[in-house]
């Protein structure tokens, strides 16, 4: 009885370490952090606003760019992923990145977080990638990769660096890295007018649940046409063509989200 039960011991005590580690990496894996979880709380109600408001946003900017010479722009991270859930797979689908579901964005002071689902071998896993982003130059933005995580499990950049490069060129968008402090950096070209440089992207600014971006369009080149942002099912076409001056966009408190405003300093 006594040799039975030491055996026991013996072999319960090798299991636990056994079983344990690949329980642990199933756990790391498949980690999420809190904001992600949360975007899944929201109601199917509250969604369909939030998309609307980002549609609405993003025409009035597209005209702002068309017909002032300087425009900006506020949208919340909750209005993104609102468009994200609804539009993106089904009006973008052949953009994303395949084995690409569920992205989800989060703006932080100076910093955003993109997360989405891939699929690592028998896992479905998330993927974030914590980033400060930065106007380098007209026409310019600078991706800067702070933290790169499978899960709560750390990756190496290289594992991105290839798709991210892939993507954004068939996208049309030049890209080449460059390293700052040991931290892989992108470096984003795009011109929303082809064959012209007068829309100038002059300022990202990132606080706390909001993204706020700002630049010129410069009349002397005759009126810009050919505006590529998003359009027809996106932007649609019940929504005003044209409105009068944009007056200074505010930045809602990132506490409330609310509709009370707050000016950007």
């Amino acid at each position: 009885m006594r040799k039975a039960l030491r055996r026991f011991s013996i072999a319960a005590a090798l299991a636990v370490p056994i079983l344990g580690i690949p329980l642990g990496v199933y756990c790391t894996l498949t980690y999420e952090p809190p904001f992600y979880r949360e975007q899944h709380d929201v109601s199917g109600i509250r969604r369909q606003a939030e998309a609307d408001r980002f549609v609405a946003q993003s025409l009035q900017l597209r005209n702002d760019i068309a017909n002032e010479e300087r425009w900006e722009a506020v949208f919340t991270d909750d209005e993104v992923n609102a468009w994200l859930v609804r539009e993106l797979v089904a009006h973008f689908g052949d953009r994303v990145p395949p084995g690409v579901d569920d992205p989800v964005v989060a703006f932080d002071l100076d910093r955003m977080t993109l997360a989405f689902k891939v699929d690592r071998g028998p896992l479905r896993t998330l993927v974030w990638v914590v980033a400060r982003a930065r106007v380098a130059a007209d026409h310019t933005v600078a991706l800067r990769l702070e933290k790169i995580r499978a899960g709560a499990m750390p990756i190496a950049a290289d594992e991105l660096v290839g798709p991210i490069t892939t993507q954004a060129r068939a996208l049309g968008l030049d890209i080449r890295w460059e390293e700052e402090d040991g931290q892989p950096v992108a470096f984003i070209g795009y011109s929303p007018t082809p064959g012209r440089l007068d829309v100038v992207l002059e300022r990202v600014q990132l606080v706390d649940g909001q993204i706020y971006i700002s630049g010129r369009s410069d009349r002397s080149g005759g009126p810009v046409v050919g505006l590529s942002l998003p359009n027809r099912q996106v932007l649609r076409s019940t929504f005003p063509r044209k409105r009068n001056r944009q007056s200074t966009p505010s930045v809602r408190p990132a506490s409330a989200k609310s509709s009370s405003t707050t000016p950007l300093t």
